[in-house]
């Protein structure tokens, strides 16, 4: 009976169970992952207190390394649940923590049984009680009040009192602790919501509209490659997530409604603007807007000369950075603080972020060689670098050779040392030394600390999943590419991948109904899905939806990959004089850098010709194919997992099998 008593707390129209670990709101129970859960009971049971973030990590993640990136993640996925503005129930305190906000009541269900029955309820011995409110945390206690359990006492002899002075001594202290809490919460909250910035919690940069410019300083590309340049300078902000501005790239143009981009893009702001060239002038004006009414929250103009534009896109980044988290301490804290450079660099480093944003593979090549120009006129252009790296490295685009690996690395490693802060450059940095030299130790450890600097970029989140998912931890690679989702809900890349993580942890059924569900917009993209339907239903024996998929893709792309899946599907399947007349065609052709030999392995194998199979595993090591990495989990090289040389090649790579 007393391990019910007082389980239930209320707090607006939620009521929240922690013996039962549930949460309802009006009844109704609300989906929450169970970090977000234990986030929640220790924020409501600090009682209004703020709670420091590294005794947050403490308790949420005990004797366990993660990085502190995952903590604003959680946030976000509570906050998410709890369906209200982001300052409703929790409030940042920047660079502090996280304190709950709203009034907490106690429910003594047995209380409330008694009531139901008509009966006065019998006092319970042992109940647990609520902490004092108001109290601040203890040094030892690292700033987090626990939940107190006070044990009901028999009458006994009576307690000597203490002298009054120091009552009233620690009831001061106490006040006026709890006084100070207060009032800086009160002031760093005024500030934003003198502007109603303080109900932002993501936001999206649109395409700025060019105008004014020559032919030959393109003012279209400049205006998409200035909007993305900011959005990506943007992603290292603690508690507002910045949506990658390829999920925003296609909103472009004067037509385009600013808040139907936002409601699509699932955002509570949106980021516009002009950029209006007057002759050897620049003018930019930038506006934020609220989506839910149109509000303007935030506007910005400023007026320069039109060769030093990176100091408008440096000036407008710390603008709206100290406006969105007050409690940054200037432009050295940041996320603009990085390098100016010379306008004929930073004109190309504009053509190659818009060109980047395309995703296919002809514009990711261009965006390559805008990035290249741009570090060869400015070698210490730092976010220059760090784009090159992350292009180098972004399969399927590009032909990951060795050599195409070192100059990731470099430019990576270039990056970092001017900014080691760019969690762009961490992610390439990690997946170069991963595909170029099987260092698993050190990729993990340059993904984490992407996640660490710029928790809401999803980089680093993707390719710490594809990590998790080639060595066998499937459950964590899915948690993290499903964080990556939270952040960006409508990104057809992430959800692909959300797709094929689930193939790989031979979820098969979930993972086509998440095939199902990516959105198709980029070629590249679109490419991968049908590919990964393909094998989807080939996994699950439905031969005539996997052939279906395969022939119709290897049909309108003669070229591509979908003729080897034709023929793995075809192999998987049985149909053997078919299976090997199309890699009998495939074998007459010249091989080119993007051969998909990890398919035709599977194929061969598929058919019992094993060396051949072991031939193209062979050549994919050889060419650094990205799927390499996925020998160990990979479901269509089941067919190979029996041969003895499977093992070894395992090994090759620098995992057990």
């Amino acid at each position: 009976m007393s391990s019910s008593l007082r389980q239930l707390l209320r707090f607006g129209p939620f009521e929240m169970d922690r013996a039962a670990r549930t949460l309802r709101r009006d009844g109704t129970l609300v989906s929450l992952p169970p970090k977000a859960f234990d986030l929640l009971v220790v924020l409501v049971e600090a009682d209004g207190a703020v709670v420091d973030k590294s005794a947050l990590m403490a308790r949420l993640w005990p004797d366990t390394f993660v990085e502190e990136g995952n903590l604003p993640v959680t946030v976000f996925a509570l906050r998410k649940a709890l369906g209200e503005p982001a300052d409703q129930y929790i409030r940042t305190v920047p660079r502090r923590g996280y304190c709950f906000t709203e009034p907490i009541t106690t429910v003594d269900t047995q209380v409330a049984r008694a009531s139901r029955a008509g009966v006065s309820p019998a006092p319970a011995v042992g109940s647990p009680v609520l902490a004092t409110p108001g109290v601040p945390p203890t040094d030892a206690d690292n700033g987090l009040r626990e939940l107190a359990v006070v044990p009901a006492q028999r009458p006994g002899p009576a307690a000597r009192p203490e002298p009054w002075g120091a009552t009233w001594q620690t009831l001061a202290l106490a006040l006026g602790m709890t006084a100070l809490v207060v009032a800086a919460v009160w002031l760093w909250q005024t500030r934003r919501d003198s502007t109603g910035l303080a109900s932002v919690q993501s936001v999206a940069v649109l395409p700025f509209i060019a105008s004014g410019g020559t032919a030959q300083q393109k003012a279209d590309s400049i205006g998409a490659g200035f909007a993305a340049s900011i959005a990506n300078a943007l992603v290292g902000l603690d508690d507002v997530i910045v949506r990658p501005f390829a999920s925003g790239a296609k909103y472009a143009g004067p037509s385009q409604d600013a808040l139907d981009a936002g409601q699509a893009l699932r955002v509570d702001a949106v980021l516009k603007g002009t950029v209006r060239f007057l002759g050897a002038t620049t003018q930019v004006t930038t506006t934020l807007v609220r989506v839910a009414d149109g509000a303007k929250l935030w506007s910005y103009t400023t007026t320069g000369p039109a060769a030093e534009l990176a100091r408008a896109d440096v000036d407008i980044v710390s603008r709206l950075a100290a406006a969105l988290e007050p409690g940054r301490t200037g432009t050295a804290d940041a996320p603009s603080a990085r390098h100016l450079p010379p306008g004929d660099a930073y004109d190309a480093y504009l053509h190659a972020r818009d060109a980047s944003g395309a995703w296919t593979a002809r514009d990711i090549e261009r965006a390559v060689t805008y990035f290249g120009d741009a570090v060869q006129r400015d070698p210490g252009f730092a976010d220059a670098h760090a784009g090159l790296a992350a292009l180098l490295v972004l399969p399927p685009t590009n032909a990951l050779s060795p050599a195409v690996l070192a100059r990731a690395k470099a430019s990576a490693a270039r990056a970092l040392a001017v900014n080691p802060g760019l969690s762009e450059a961490q992610s390439a940095w990690g997946r170069a030394v991963l595909l170029g030299e099987w260092d698993w130790a050190a990729s993990a450890q340059a993904f984490q600390a992407g996640i660490a600097v710029a928790p809401y970029d999803i980089e680093p989140h993707l390719w710490y999943a594809h990590w998790l998912s080639a060595q066998g931890r499937h459950d964590e690679a899915l948690a993290e590419v499903r964080l990556a989702q939270d952040i960006d809900p409508t990104s057809p890349r992430v959800n692909l991948y959300v797709g094929t993580l689930l193939l790989a942890a031979r979820r098969y059924e979930e993972g086509s109904a998440q095939l199902r569900k990516t959105p198709l917009e980029m070629g590249v993209v679109n490419q991968q899905v049908y590919l990964a339907t393909a094998v989807a239903y080939a996994k699950r024996q439905q031969w005539d939806e996997a052939l279906a998929v395969a022939g119709r893709l290897s049909r309108s792309q003669p070229g591509g990959p979908g003729r080897a899946y034709l023929a793995y599907v075809l192999a998987e399947s049985g149909r053997a004089a078919e299976a090997d007349e199309v890699l009998g065609e495939l074998e007459r052709q010249t091989d080119t850098p993007r051969t998909p030999h990890i398919v035709l392995a599977a194929a061969y194998a598929c058919r019992g010709r094993m060396d051949d199979a072991f031939a193209r595993l062979d050549k994919a090591y050889d060419e650094r194919d990205p799927r390499v990495l996925f020998l160990k989990v990979d479901p269509m090289l089941d067919c190979a997992r029996s041969d003895v040389r499977f093992a070894a090649a395992v090994r090759r790579i620098g995992l057990e099998p």
